[in-house]
């Protein structure tokens, strides 16, 4: 069975329009009789008995609407025309007449033994309709009779189609013969959050809090006996003691520490870091049952938590003072303090209101009296903080422990590039100074870490689960969580995902009857190298589920990729002449590009 010709009276701008839908006959439509005929050069076997058409065409050239009005010929329309479908088995021709007078098909030569019926069973015959881009017409119409529409955006629209398609994915993926597969594809999760902002926060935090308690000022040995400075002329040196007493802010250090500070915060940074990927203190705040390995847990934690008060204290304009006391005081906390902080069982908000209290106590005791007045503003502002804190936190806690519950494989941090060990030589000193803000224990860690923890999850429901879960969280945290097809680019996923619809659509089918697919924007999204697959590899889904015969497709495309596999016969190229679509010839099999670009039938 297919559709070999269409008729268009009247369609939105189409205007007496015929479309042949197939090379297998030749059609003359003249008046109200069309003469069918068999084609002697018909070339049968060029697309492996899989039913073809492709229609081309610049923008406003009509090729949307020839698919809306076959789509509407099953169905009560206010357009006109008429479609002609033929059955090699039976033998038999199918008219459908539009809201027009009837229209006589004549067979001639060797179609004279075959026959001609006005109606055709309409029990198990569909009209699949595929759109990458939007419905077909910009009207909203109602459901029509045996119409069925795959087009992804709308099956996206409610959780039961959506967890539908995931499923699709995975039983396309894992189809016998399917080489995808064995690149083990699986849907992954990844959080991100160790932002070059936040580990920038860090650093200016930690530079802040060491010269705000006089660092340089009592480390002014240590750093006259530096390997650098000892370079320098005893005036420069004199000069350097003189500007190391008059440090007050982060602003006043010399250009010539600039370079020794400089590594001693990316020391600290690199350190913090290892406590996110390697440290497994935090995941107490999991439950016990969890799926995912007590490093990922803890990191995905860790760096939640630095996020969300990173985010906090600018949504709330916290002052640089008071910002980067909570810096310090939370790493400390989080990676310093966490016997404790599990001992008083403070999961519930990981002691917030402990942190805040003790920076503003500090602040309180720092300022003097003519500072007072700011007291009261200083703490009624700090209160919106707190509440601001454990608002995202409650949410973001409670999103983690659910992600844990689920199915999934997590990654060791096993891929950390880097070692512990003893720091050099000019860092001994200050490292012990700093003990007060950085219990390193004289070691620190030398390595880099990506800032990445996967998890992976092969269940649909899990996946949609987990997505909905992320979807809780403030937008500033959802930014640093991807999540996707890993091992296929974004190319292959927008062509596996338009033949996983055809594919599981035609296995589900029970009535085993007609199909007629029309797909709108084939090429949208699709990588060169995937629109220079599509026919090929169109074709061999189809006869891996032994239908050829019982489907047809009928695409729209703009890409030359595409249409460089078809005939030229089997090629509609639609072009506006004086107002009016007309059909004109178009190249097809073995065209160049280039060529093929130069003609207006590919835009």
């Amino acid at each position: 069975m297919k559709l070999v010709c269409v008729y268009i009276s009247e369609h939105h701008q189409l205007q007496n329009l015929f479309i042949p839908l197939t090379s297998e006959f030749i059609f003359d439509l003249n008046g109200g009789a069309l003469k069918v005929r068999i084609n002697e050069l018909y070339t049968a076997d060029y697309y492996e008995g899989v039913n073809l058409k492709a229609v081309i065409g610049k923008n406003g050239s009509g090729k949307t609407s020839v698919l809306d009005f076959i789509e509407s010929i099953h169905s009560e329309t206010e357009s006109s025309g008429f479609c002609l479908f033929f059955d090699s088995n039976q033998k038999v021709f199918y008219k459908k007449v539009l809201n027009i007078s009837s229209i006589d098909v004549l067979l001639c030569g060797k179609l004279q033994e075959y026959s001609v019926q006005n109606s055709l069973l309409l029990n198990d015959h569909r009209i699949v309709k595929i759109n990458n881009l939007s419905n077909f017409s910009s009207n909203r119409k109602p459901k029509m009779k045996n119409v069925v529409d795959l087009t992804s955006e709308k099956l996206s629209n409610s959780k039961r189609n959506r967890t539908k398609q995931l499923e699709n994915l995975f039983t396309y993926f894992n189809r016998k013969g399917n080489k995808v597969n064995d690149r083990n594809v699986i849907y992954t999760f990844k959080f991100r959050g160790w932002t070059p902002a936040l580990k920038n926060w860090i650093k200016e935090s930690y530079l802040y809090i060491i010269t705000r308690h006089g660092f340089f000022h009592e480390n002014r040995e240590l750093f006259l006996n530096l390997p650098e400075i000892n370079e320098y002329p005893l005036s420069e040196v004199n000069k350097l003691i003189v500007s190391l007493d008059k440090i007050r802010e982060p602003s006043d250090i010399p250009e010539k520490l600039q370079s020794f500070i400089s590594e001693l915060l990316n020391l600290f940074l690199e350190s913090v870091s290892m406590h996110i990927c390697c440290d497994e203190g935090l995941c107490f705040l999991v439950p016990p049952d969890s799926k995912l390995h007590d490093s990922t847990s803890s990191a995905i934690l860790a760096k939640g938590i630095l996020n969300i008060f990173r985010n906090n204290i600018l949504k709330f304009k916290i002052d640089k003072s008071l910002s980067a006391d909570l810096c310090v005081n939370l790493v400390k906390k989080l990676f310093f303090s966490m016997d404790q902080l599990y001992h008083d069982n403070d999961y519930t908000q990981l002691g917030v209101h402990s942190i805040i209290a003790n920076v503003i106590e500090r602040a309180i005791e720092k300022s003097n009296s003519r500072e007072r007045i700011n007291y009261d503003s200083t703490i009624e502002l700090f209160k919106k903080f707190e509440y601001g804190l454990h608002k995202d936190l409650k949410i973001f806690f409670e999103v983690v422990r659910n992600i844990c519950c689920v199915n999934s494989v997590s990654e060791e941090a096993s891929d950390l590039i880097g070692i512990w060990s003893e720091p050099q030589l000019k860092f001994h000193g200050f490292l012990y100074s700093l003990k007060y803000i950085f219990p390193s224990e004289g070691y620190l860690y030398n390595g880099y870490y990506p800032g990445l923890e996967q998890v992976k999850v092969s269940d649909p429901l899990d996946i949609h689960y987990v997505s909905g879960e992320i979807n809780k969280l403030p937008k500033y945290l959802q930014s640093n969580i991807d999540h996707g097809w890993q091992g296929l680019s974004s190319g292959e996923f927008a062509k596996t995902s338009l033949f996983s619809s055809i594919y599981n659509f035609l296995i589900a089918d029970e009535t085993h009857g007609f199909k007629l697919f029309l797909i709108d924007e084939a090429d949208l999204y699709l990588h060169p190298e995937w629109q220079r697959k599509f026919i090929f590899e169109l074709i061999e889904l189809i006869k891996s589920i032994g239908l050829e015969s019982k489907t047809q497709f009928i695409i729209t495309t703009h890409s030359p990729l595409i249409i460089g596999d078809f005939l030229p016969e089997d090629i509609l190229a639609l072009k506006v002449e004086d107002g009016r679509t007309i059909l004109h010839n178009s190249l097809g099999f073995g065209t160049m590009n280039r060529p093929v670009f130069a003609r207006d039938s590919i835009t």
